[in-house]
């Protein structure tokens, strides 16, 4: 018969699990990283506008068609078991989210009403730090993986070529929205041995004043 064995070591932490919890529930995790904020649109599942995530320089399918357009703030998490994950907050909780500090306890919720969006608040479960395995209390950087999650090979070939050129367009631009710049990464890796580790708010320097009507 055949054995048994553990996962390749070079798989390990490539992958992230979705905290999408029902109606009136709610799930404890820790924050892990910086909240990696997009402007989306919806394209039969969620794409990022290329416009936008490359600073204004790839043309996006929005140039040709005419999509809605949403903001999507990504949450980098560990859950009770120290494994990463993360949620999806839209604008509404943006600004909730973006008061927690790095490594605290949270909860990922919804309230019982039809159609409530997901909230990432503070919470008390725990005073515990998350579990420690190797470098899981360095701030995580999920941005690689959404670039898989959204499989836009276009925009990964783009990445791979150009790797930090990309910025938010510039003010006045057509298209709106918010990625972690790097002085906030550099900030945040820095701070992951201070006594007080910055907010995830530092990923909200701007959030998009409206939305285009699109189903998300």
């Amino acid at each position: 018969m055949f054995g048994s064995r553990p996962p390749q070591k070079d798989r390990r932490g490539r992958f992230w699990d979705w905290i999408n919890p029902a109606l009136g529930r709610g799930v404890n995790c820790w924050i892990a990283g910086v909240l990696v904020g997009v402007e989306t649109h919806w394209m039969g599942r969620t794409q990022p506008c290329r416009f936008y995530i490359t600073g204004g320089r790839m043309k996006c399918y929005c140039s040709t068609s005419k999509l809605g357009t949403e903001w999507k703030g990504y949450v980098p998490l560990f859950d009770e078991n120290g494994v990463q994950c993360f949620a999806i907050v839209g604008e509404r909780y943006a600004e909730v989210a973006s008061s927690i500090p790095l490594f605290s306890p949270v909860t990922v919720s919804r309230l019982k009403s039809a159609g409530a969006p997901v909230c990432v608040k503070q919470s008390t479960w725990t005073d515990s730090p998350p579990p420690s395995r190797g470098d899981h209390l360095r701030p995580k950087d999920i941005r690689p993986w959404l670039l898989k999650l959204w499989k836009d090979e276009a925009l990964i070939e783009w990445f791979e070529k150009h790797g930090n050129e990309a910025e938010p367009p510039a003010a006045g631009s057509s298209r709106r929205g918010n990625v972690v710049p790097d002085a906030v990464r550099e900030r945040q890796r820095a701070a992951a041995g201070n006594d007080l580790p910055p907010t995830i708010g530092d990923s909200l320097p701007r959030l998009p004043t409206s939305n285009g009507k699109g189903k998300h």
